[in-house]
């Protein structure tokens, strides 16, 4: 009997270690709110000048967030309708971004600090409703963000719009899976 336990000793006592282990390795959701503006002045599919900037609170903290709009997000040409907007960007989370609107709403300045991380997203807007979303990935991450690389991104908010059609703010929701 004692040549039985000890064997099943080290095997409870090894599934316990890796229960234990799975469950410390484990995260809840990052959770960050969005507070963007658009760029007037944004020429167009691009890497280099972006459409939305602003920034994202996550735990209290505030960080600098800007979206490079690069394609359509979507496998043909046109959209299938004008009830929807299809979107493909890079989105960029930094430590510290200082930026500035002039008041014909073009961005002015724009100095991002370093970045907490990056990566690519696609999304649709609802022209009817003004509700937006996107998923995406983490592609790198530096200091407290590392953990998250290679973690799906949910993002999520409304339009709101200037008089003349134009999109305004954009507040919503960012989450990492």
């Amino acid at each position: 009997m004692r040549k039985k336990i000890i064997p099943l000793i080290l095997v409870i006592s090894f599934m316990t270690l890796v229960s234990t282990t799975a469950a410390v390795s484990a995260k809840n959701p990052l959770i960050g709110t969005m507070d963007l503006q658009f760029n007037l002045a944004w020429p167009g599919p691009q890497d280099e000048i972006p459409d939305w900037i602003g920034t994202i609170t996550i735990d209290d903290v505030e960080y600098g967030m800007a979206f490079f709009a690069i394609g359509s997000g979507k496998p043909f040409v046109t959209d299938p309708s004008t009830s929807v907007h299809f979107f493909e960007e890079i989105y960029v989370i930094y430590f510290e971004l200082y930026f500035t609107f002039n008041e014909d709403g073009t961005l002015g300045d724009f100095e991002p600090g370093d970045i907490a991380l990056w990566g690519y997203d696609v999304g649709i807007t609802n022209m009817i409703n003004s509700k937006y979303h996107m998923i995406g990935n983490v592609e790198e991450a530096y200091g407290i963000f590392e953990p998250w690389i290679g973690r799906n991104v949910f993002m999520s908010g409304i339009i709101e719009w200037y008089p003349f059609g134009a999109p305004q703010y954009a507040p919503g929701t960012f989450r990492i899976n």
